[in-house]
């Protein structure tokens, strides 16, 4: 026993009893790195392969072109790689992968898909394949940042040609899908802006040929009049108390959003002035003459008319787009503000434009009204009605020339977009075939398989020394019991017999823990590689 509860550790005895144990310690160690060298020659080699792009900063002429039009702006990173991971994960993305790269041809994910189609009657065993297909590229591909515009696409395969292909298909279609994805934003607005360019222009042709008639008709000079008649005067002054209701409600939510910037401590944000661009100042001329045109609107036309119906949706739709514009503003001037308090300072910008309008409505009906008595003064009716025309045939030139705008303007997006001078990705380094597999890593197994069957060796060495309480040796057996050796008795052959039966099932006994203790050796060693390296995908 070198254990002595009441001596210290000897060096010659712990060399001896290493020496006595060392099958203990040799067996774990040679199957541990027998395992390491067995699992190097049959774990599969794995090769990576890595694109890399890039945001590309456009010119300083076409970042003014891109806030005039509405399609500048950056977001941050984690919203740059999370759109990134979003879009290249997605189940259409990955098939259209799939099939671009042969990976739905693979022997082994048709196998699979078979089986599963047998496993799941109803199920069609291509979408069952494409989908096998979308997960196998899922677990093989990786995608990364880098700062603020560079972005990694590595693939990982047991074949190079396989993770080469899947690194570059991912790369050079997602760039494509962007720039197509942009383009088609820009033509759907375009087309939209058309549209209402030619509705209105034959709008203002039918405005324009009505004033044209009439004043053939009565040859009088120009003057200002009012929509407002006798017929339709008490509607008028209904609308008018309701457009004060609708002003006063939306009093209290700029209120409500204004004390929400109060206790946010968010006032200094309001005067920097930073939620401007082009583009909203557009938006909210467009708003306002829009609410003058409903103000019009609903004089002339009963609320349940389609003209009133088509005005009061165009002005939802261009709150809509301003709220927007004022949202990406705001993600842009105040990135490092909580999602929340930048929330806030958008309904205060948003709920004091919305009261402009509705109080510009409102002013435009009592012009109206004002309008009215002062022309029932004096002058006559054929007066009314060509002053009438004339303020039809205005707005109608008005809302024209909105549209007009707003058509060159998308064009120009939509030629930015085409010559490729935006936020575009670029590919600026392609992805090469990996020459050599960066896994297994053999030279790592091989040691750890050594540190391991060496310390499991040596830890049940020591463990089933400490439990061992026989005598081995003369000086032990004078330690032990305090008094010297008088003499000794050889062995006789059947003492000999049994004491080689007993080693030998102390040596039976040592297989079973060391065979255990390899065991966990083995476990672990294929745990670390399979789990926490990754292994890769075929």
């Amino acid at each position: 026993m070198i254990f002595d509860k009441k001596q210290s550790i000897d060096v010659r005895e712990i060399r001896r009893m290493l020496w006595r144990r060392r099958l203990v310690i040799a067996l774990p160690l040679l199957i541990a790195v027998g395992a390491g060298v067995a699992g190097i020659l049959l774990a599969e080699p794995q090769y990576a392969s890595t694109a890399t792009l890039a945001m590309e900063t456009p010119a300083p002429l076409t970042r003014e072109i891109a806030a005039a039009t509405g399609t500048g702006g950056r977001g941050n990173d984690n919203d740059n790689i999370r759109i990134l991971r979003k879009r290249i994960q997605s189940s259409s993305f990955l098939e259209s992968v799939a099939v671009q790269i042969g990976l739905h041809e693979s022997p082994r994910l048709i196998a699979k898909a078979k089986r599963l189609a047998k496993e799941n009657p109803g199920h069609d065993e291509r979408d069952l394949l494409l989908r096998e297909c979308v997960r196998s590229l899922n677990r093989m591909l990786d995608i990364r940042a880098e700062g603020f515009d560079i972005f990694y696409v590595r693939a990982v395969s047991s074949s190079p040609d396989l993770a080469h292909a899947v690194a570059t298909t991912v790369a050079n279609q997602y760039i494509e899908s962007t720039q197509k994805g942009k383009l088609l934003q820009s033509e759907e607005a375009y087309s939209f802006a058309q549209e209402q360019v030619a509705i209105y222009e034959a709008k203002l042709e039918e405005r324009r040929q009505q004033l044209r008639e009439f004043e053939q008709e009565t040859a009088l000079k120009g003057i200002e009049a009012s929509p407002i008649s006798a017929t339709n005067v008490s509607r008028v002054n209904t609308m008018i108390a309701a457009a004060d209701a609708d002003i006063e409600f939306l009093r209290g939510r700029h209120e409500t959003a204004k004390s929400r910037v109060a206790e946010a401590d968010l006032e200094a944000f309001l005067g920097l002035g930073l939620l401007k661009s082009p583009r909203l100042e557009a938006l909210k001329s467009t708003l306002f003459e829009l609410e003058k045109h409903l103000a019009l609107t609903i004089v002339e036309f009963d609320e349940t008319d389609t003209a009133v119906t088509s005005a009061k949706n165009q002005i939802a739709v261009k709150s809509q787009q301003l709220l927007s514009e004022l949202e990406s503003l705001a993600q842009v001037a105040f990135p490092s503000i909580v999602e929340q308090y930048r929330q806030y300072l958008v309904d205060y910008e948003y709920t004091q434009i919305s009261l402009d309008a509705a109080t510009r409505r409102r002013d435009e009906m009592k012009a109206f009204l004002e309008r009215y008595a002062s022309d029932l003064a004096g002058l006559p009716a054929a007066e009314f009605r060509l002053a009438r025309l004339r303020e039809e045939v205005a707005s109608a030139e008005r809302l024209y020339q909105t549209w007009l705008d707003q058509a060159n303007s998308t064009q120009i997006a939509k030629a930015v977009q085409s010559a490729s001078v935006g936020n575009q990705i670029v590919l600026i380094e392609p992805a090469q075939v990996p020459l050599a597999p960066f896994a297994p890593e053999k030279p790592k197994i091989l040691a750890l398989a050594v540190v391991m069957g060496l310390a499991l060796g040596v830890g049940a060495a020591v463990v089933m020394e400490y439990l061992d309480l026989t005598l081995k040796s003369v000086d032990e057996i004078e330690m032990v019991l305090g008094v010297p050796i008088l003499g000794a008795v050889p062995r006789m052959q059947a003492a000999v017999i049994e004491d080689l039966e007993l080693r030998r099932r102390r040596r039976f006994q040592i297989l079973i823990p060391a065979f255990l203790l390899t065991g966990l050796a083995l476990a672990a060693l294929a745990y670390w590689y399979f789990i926490m390296q990754g292994g890769g995908v075929g």
